[in-house]
């Protein structure tokens, strides 16, 4: 006589992945209590689960797939740590049970949420497989441990094309100098694919590859706008991590090849303590320029200079010729902030200055530099303005 399988006779496990449809709607506490079922009897129900997944995403696999997803996110809690180093060590046993290819991704990529560090050693055969190169070195990525940096190193040195420079730009999460060689890349730049260079650079940048910096000077003339400004964003990184005077030279460079608010940035940090007199300079330009960005850009970083003992008569000799009104009130207001009586003729005397703009930035430096004067001067100015 053949037994009729009802919820009463099912294992434990099997009982909680027939419980798995309740997942789908259920409130957060009850959707965690379901998922906290299935890990309790995870021996049991990861296996049944993978069985049932399929890259059809028919409602079964559909169903299995949520369920895992569940069991995964109960474990990115840091109090489940035993939990999570169990389900990590299941998944990876049933990789090479899954029905398909994109079931097998979908495992992998679940392992990596995880993040176990045991989990890198046993992911290393997988990036062997072209068809799970990318979400194992996605998951390698997320586990950043020294088992994954190796793996993925040793990848690359047998690598071409897309992937060794996905591996490459892989290894600039380590930020370790020195592991993308210059001879190594320079073998393959030729055939770099021009969407996979800002990564590239940004990964160079952040391993401190000094090399690049020609490379990254010429791509400030592309044409292409991405390109453009992918190179000065990993420009910027590249130098202002770094330090000494050929950096300053480079950053100088930059700033000659690009008069753009970030190349004006990255030289005065790379200068640090001891701002040069050509980037001063340019600094005291830029606050002219026509370039709003720029502009303002140069204001701040003058502000922080004329707090970082940056002769102030030389900055008010300089303000004297400025006719831009907006640049001369900015300037006006940065010595009242600084609060050095040196400035208080030449802010008093603006008082009077034939610009509103210019009159009112002068009276609020002039109570920062002398105390309050009576309102009846500002309700005077605002009358003379009108």
């Amino acid at each position: 006589m053949t037994e009729i399988t009802t919820q009463e006779n099912l294992s434990p496990g099997a009982a909680a992945v027939e419980n798995i449809a309740g997942l789908i709607w259920a409130l957060p506490a009850e959707g965690g209590e379901n998922a906290d079922a299935l890990l309790s009897q995870m021996e049991q129900t990861v296996p049944a689960l993978v069985q049932r997944l399929s890259q059809q995403n028919d409602p079964p696999a559909t169903l299995a797939f949520f369920a895992l997803e569940a069991m995964v996110m109960r474990c990115l809690n840091p109090d489940r740590s035993e939990d999570s180093l169990r389900l990590s060590a299941l998944l990876l046993q049933n990789l090479s049970s899954a029905p398909d290819t994109y079931s097998r991704q979908q495992l992998i990529r679940f392992v990596g949420m995880i993040g176990e560090r045991e989990a890198a050693a046993a992911l290393q055969p997988w990036l062997d497989h072209p068809e799970d190169f990318e979400v194992t070195l996605l998951a390698l990525r997320n586990i950043g441990n020294n088992p994954a940096f190796e793996n993925i190193s040793q990848k690359l040195l047998r690598s071409q094309g897309r992937e060794f420079f996905a591996l490459a730009i892989a290894l600039g999460d380590w930020e370790l100098s020195g592991v993308l060689q210059e001879e190594l890349l320079r073998r393959h730049l030729p055939t770099v694919q021009p969407e996979e260079l800002p990564a590239l650079w940004k990964a160079c940048a952040k391993c401190k590859e000094l090399w690049i910096a020609p490379d990254l000077l010429q791509a400030l003339q592309e044409p292409s706008k991405v390109l453009a400004g992918a190179a000065r964003a990993a420009l910027h990184t590249l130098l202002t991590s770094l330090g000494g005077w050929e950096t300053i030279e480079l950053a100088q460079k930059f700033y000659a090849c690009d008069h753009s608010p970030i190349a004006l940035r990255t030289w005065f940090q790379c200068c640090s303590h001891e701002l040069t007199d050509d980037c001063f300079d340019a600094i005291l330009a830029a606050t002219l320029s026509d370039n709003l960005p720029l502009r303002e850009t140069a204001l701040e970083l003058l502000d922080f200079a004329s707090s970082n003992g940056v002769d102030i008569e030389q900055l008010i000799d300089f303000a004297t010729h400025i006719n831009h009104e907006e640049t001369k009130a900015a300037m006006v207001r940065m010595f009242g902030r600084h609060g050095d009586p040196v400035a208080r003729p030449f802010v008093m005397a603006l008082i009077h200055d034939k610009s509103q703009t210019v009159r009112l930035a002068a009276l609020e430096a002039a109570r920062d530099l002398q105390g309050h004067l009576p309102s009846a001067s500002l309700q005077f100015l605002l009358a003379v303005g009108k």
